[in-house]
């Protein structure tokens, strides 16, 4: 059999089979079928209308339980973060972006090294410490990320007055974000909903112009005794 080479751009290869499907000519008064809109320019729409739905605001009021679970009873509005558990992604997250997967893979892995333990011993004494108020917490917490190469920066977002407990970017793109509070129920803002609404603030300029990106983020809250842990957004 003749291969049809001058369907393919590039040579035949023996080990691939490649199949050429003719499609029948178009027959008259049938109306032509545009292409589907690309992935990139639906996600670009969706988050648009998702951003003209949710004005900028200030993600210290907004993260007030009573205000973010109203919030979240409303499906143009609510943040996807399993809470209530209706607002649930509808694809995971580790499917997003292969950097969320592998940042599970080695937490799991139980590959620790020494510079691992000292990192959580030093913290969880700083944990452990009372603190007059939560600037000089998250003063100290961020003094033993630096130690140990984690950099986190207060940053203003944009030409807003909100301001981050400290966040590493890159280009302006926010890839790790942290929250603190001095101690549990010392505010009647909810850690992860304050920090995710930041995120949301800090992403508003780039969400439609990078379509092509999931923008990811990892989310450190920190509050009190409690170990502090990781969340992706």
């Amino acid at each position: 059999m003749k291969k049809p080479s001058h369907y393919f751009s590039q040579p035949l290869v023996e080990e691939m089979v490649r199949l050429v499907v003719k499609l029948p000519p178009q027959r008259k008064g049938a109306k032509s079928v545009m292409p589907p809109a690309s992935s990139e320019h639906f996600v670009a729409a969706e988050r648009l209308r998702y951003l003209e739905n949710n004005k900028p605001a200030a993600p210290s009021s907004q993260g007030a339980v009573g205000v973010f679970s109203q919030r979240q009873e409303n499906s143009a509005k609510r943040i996807e973060c399993n809470r209530p558990p209706s607002a649930a992604p509808t694809t995971p997250l580790t499917l997003l972006h292969r950097v969320f997967g592998e940042f599970l893979d080695t937490c799991d892995s139980g590959d620790v090294t020494a510079v691992d333990h000292d990192f959580a011993l030093n913290l969880s004494r700083a944990m452990s410490s009372f603190y007059g108020n939560e600037s000089a917490r998250a003063t100290k917490i961020r003094e033993i990320f630096k130690h140990y190469g984690l950099v986190f920066i207060r940053t203003k977002i944009g030409h807003t007055n909100y301001e981050t407990d400290g966040d590493i970017s890159l280009n302006g793109l926010r890839y790790a974000l942290t929250e603190i509070k001095n101690e549990i129920c010392s505010s009647g803002t909810e850690p992860y909903a304050q920090a995710a609404l930041y995120y949301q603030e800090a992403m508003r300029e780039h969400a439609e112009k990078l379509a092509h990106s999931v923008l990811p983020c990892l989310i450190v809250l920190v509050f009190g005794l409690s170990p502090f842990f990781f969340s992706i957004a």
